[in-house]
């Protein structure tokens, strides 16, 4: 895998969206999370070797500081991947960066892998399954994942590993501006929501004028409703309160693609999708942009129903922009920080004692804490940080390699 192709990987987001209510009954509840007493979590990491790179599977108990992994008895796979489940199984499914397949994999006794099934999709056309992470298992029996490149939903079984159906969004093209669907996938009951928007072919910093949410039945698998939303253009799944009621952002990057002027970037705005709702709520729309002091920002994320991060770019951390530079220095240079919001203030605040980062934001989710992913300069390591509701930077887990997107899953 060439360094570009990954480097472009690690920064899609997976949020994963909670069940809910609503849209009809509840699919498969989840799976109870196990004996807290003795936990065991799963790792996806991985090393570049020249233009190749070696993907793992490690397994930890821990993520508190001074916890470590290591490749000892890692589970060798032929690239970079997502993992995934249902919480509290011991099965994991392993999504290809590089190739058209998810594979089962059971983690047994003390974490040794056991290698399963493998689907491929190899005959929809299909480059990469890893965007089968970036949505929960429905059932035992049917889950979904967005093929972002052909404007569609592919459906498949987790338990028997084979293909059911592909689902058509059925959005067209506007002269240059291909309709290009998000990866996260929210569901509501029996009900899926999809966001839908639209980019150009020639410059991927220039969107149309909306977003769009799809929604999808899951006991017909056909879509049921389409709605344009034009206070947004990029919208994605980026954090949730306790009752279910999810917030959609933009990426942060795509927010400062505004940095080369009108036309170019996604508003930095926030929609609410409530616990019942599969449109957005047309009362709610956050400002994100005036809570970081006139900043480009998105990646909303909620550390608690009462606290939330947002991410900012800081043109003062680099080089100025014209017209000339502006791309290479928003991609290349470290120019974000977080912002801690407190849910109705006016105004967030800066976070102290952070380190600028660049690209994607890294941040997930597990037993309730968020943490962010930081790599070393050296491409050698990663390092786990815990982001408390306090606003803290905690040291967590560390070990080898590249842990892929939100490569962390507890299976115990």
């Amino acid at each position: 895998m060439k360094k570009t192709k990954l480097t472009r990987s690690l920064t899609a987001a997976a949020a994963v969206a909670a069940l809910s209510t609503g849209c009809g009954a509840d699919a498969d509840p989840e799976v109870p999370a196990g004996n807290p007493d003795e936990p065991l979590y799963v790792v996806s990491t991985g090393v570049i070797s020249g233009d190749e790179f070696l993907g793992y599977l490690a397994t930890t108990r821990s993520l508190e500081a001074g916890s470590t992994y290591d490749l000892d008895h890692a589970a060798e796979l032929d690239t970079g991947s997502f993992v995934f489940g249902r919480p509290g199984s011991s099965s994991v499914y392993v999504a290809s960066l590089g190739a058209p397949t998810i594979v089962r994999w059971d983690v047994r006794g003390e974490g040794d892998f056991v290698q399963q099934e493998t689907l491929s999709f190899a005959n929809l056309g299909i480059q990469g399954a890893f965007l089968a992470a970036s949505a929960p298992i429905f059932s035992k029996q049917k889950s979904y994942f967005v093929d972002d490149e052909q404007d569609r939903v592919i459906v498949w079984n987790p338990e028997r590993m084979e293909l059911i159906g592909t689902i058509e969004l059925g959005d067209e093209a506007e002269g240059s501006l291909l309709p290009i669907p998000d990866g996260t996938i929210v569901v509501r009951g029996n009900c899926l929501v999809v966001t839908v928007g639209w980019r150009d072919v020639d410059d991927t910093t220039v969107y149309a004028d909306r977003v769009r949410t799809i929604t999808i039945d899951t006991r017909t698998d056909e879509v049921v409703d389409k709605t344009d939303d034009f206070r947004a253009t990029h919208a994605v799944a980026s954090g949730s309160t306790s009752d279910g009621t999810t917030y959609f952002s933009p990426y942060s990057l795509y927010a400062a693609y505004g940095e080369g002027g009108d036309g170019h970037g996604a508003p930095s705005v926030a929609l609410e999708l409530a616990p019942s709702g599969t449109t957005f709520d047309a009362d709610y729309a956050l400002d994100l942009s005036a809570l970081v002091g006139g900043r480009h920002a998105g990646d909303l994320v909620f550390l608690d129903d009462e606290t939330a991060l947002v991410r900012a770019w800081h043109p003062e951390l680099v080089d100025p922009v014209d017209a000339t530079n502006w791309r290479d220095v928003v991609r290349g240079q470290a120019g974000f920080m977080w912002w801690r919001w407190h849910v109705g203030d006016a105004e967030a605040v800066e976070i102290e004692n952070q380190e600028p980062g660049t690209l994607g934001s890294a941040i997930f989710k597990v037993d309730g804490r968020t943490y962010s992913i930081r790599y070393a300069e050296s491409q050698a390591a990663t390092a786990l940080v815990e982001i408390t509701p306090d606003g803290e930077f905690v040291p967590a887990l560390e070990g080898p390699g590249l842990i892929v997107g939100s490569g962390v899953l507890r299976v115990r």
